[in-house]
């Protein structure tokens, strides 16, 4: 569910949830990361860093269950279904 949060701040694209998620390992650790730690990452400001912060995890939970009651199955990297090609296609 942090994936899906991540994914719906402003400002976070492909390159960013990049350069987050191997600095920090994981969404849940990105999203549990301090403020001047995301700041002085690579790309990111502290607007950015501000903005991941105050994205409720709630959110994420919350487009999993609207993508479920639509009957749309969430796929994100990582998990087993998630297409093999999908990997390869530059950010």
């Amino acid at each position: 569910m942090a994936y899906l949060e991540l994914a719906q701040v402003p400002g976070m694209g492909a390159a960013r949830r990049k350069t987050l998620l191997a600095a920090c390992t994981s969404a849940i650790g990105a999203h549990s990361a301090p403020i001047a730690f995301l700041g002085a990452l690579p790309g990111f400001s502290k607007a950015v860093a501000s903005a991941i912060k105050a994205m409720p995890l709630e959110t994420g939970r919350q487009t999993a269950e609207q993508a479920a009651r639509l009957g749309a199955q969430v796929i994100i990297p990582g998990d087993p279904d998630y297409p093999v090609l999908l990997h390869h296609i530059p950010d």
